[in-house]
């Protein structure tokens, strides 16, 4: 798969690529990706400033939103795998909270 990169709109000092990695365009260093645990969801996030403010970001929604164009009303990112640390493009899709509740119920009786 090939990596295409966006800036991110709301944070024009970083990019993101299709393969779920964040740059700081500023330094060119690659941010290293966070697990939030579970009180997070276990997401992956970064971590971005903007005036001097930090701010935890999913990379999910990063990479949905710069690659799958903005997320429309109700609709959520939901990881077509159910794996929350695979953020890349070809396992994101927009789907509604009933659709990604389906989709995880279908997936836990698969194993």
């Amino acid at each position: 798969m090939n990596e295409w990169w966006a800036i991110i709109k709301s944070y024009n000092n970083y990019a993101v690529s299709t393969l779920g990695r964040v740059r700081n365009l500023k330094t060119g260093r690659l941010l290293k990706p966070q697990d939030s645990g579970k009180r997070g969801g276990n997401y992956l996030f970064v971590n971005l400033f903007k005036n001097g403010k930090r701010r935890n970001i999913n990379i999910h929604v990063l990479v949905a939103e710069a690659f799958l164009g903005p997320r429309p009303c109700r609709m959520l990112v939901h990881h077509i795998d159910t794996n929350r640390k695979n953020p890349v493009i070809t396992n994101l899709e927009y789907c509604t909270v009933l659709e990604n509740n389906r989709s995880h119920v279908l997936k836990a009786k698969e194993k």
